[in-house]
């Protein structure tokens, strides 16, 4: 037998359908970046939009200040979000996680050596660690860029 044929008897997956796989996770980094997250960029967008009219609505939309405010304001928001996230993604909130699982166990009298090791569990959380933080940074820098100009024009 084949190797290829052995792969997918074991598996249920061929070499060629692998392959995709592999090729698709090792898309650019632009890609991971911008494209593939598309979603939580519009969310990002939305969050700072219904941000910046509460704020427009406190402050009236007569003056160029109170957009800087709103879009100064939304932009802290996000970029706290978007660290948030990237300390999130590298596992610095996973002992609340792995210790809420491992008491729920052990009251439930379940086996707890399932679990691995928190040191393991972490490094694990550390490669699995995405890009989904960085829409939240580029539309927080952006917005406080765009206020920081239009504070200097006005």
């Amino acid at each position: 037998m084949d190797n290829k044929e052995e792969l997918k008897a074991s598996t249920g997956i061929s070499i060629d359908e692998t392959f995709k796989e592999e090729t698709i996770k090792e898309k650019s980094l632009f890609f991971k970046i911008f494209i593939h997250s598309w979603l939580k960029y519009v969310g990002a967008i939305f969050v700072s939009i219904v941000i910046i009219l509460i704020v427009l609505s406190s402050k009236g939309f007569k003056h160029l200040v109170s957009y800087c405010d709103g879009l100064f304001i939304s932009g802290g928001v996000l970029i706290g979000v978007g660290l948030l996230s990237l300390l999130a993604s590298y596992g610095s909130f996973d002992i609340f996680s792995y210790s809420g699982k491992y008491v729920y166990n052990k009251i439930k009298n379940k086996s707890v050596e399932r679990y691995p090791e928190y040191s393991k569990n972490k490094a694990l959380n550390r490669e699995k660690a995405q890009f989904g933080y960085i829409p939240y940074l580029v539309v927080g820098i952006m917005e406080i860029i765009i206020s920081a100009i239009l504070l200097i024009i006005n």
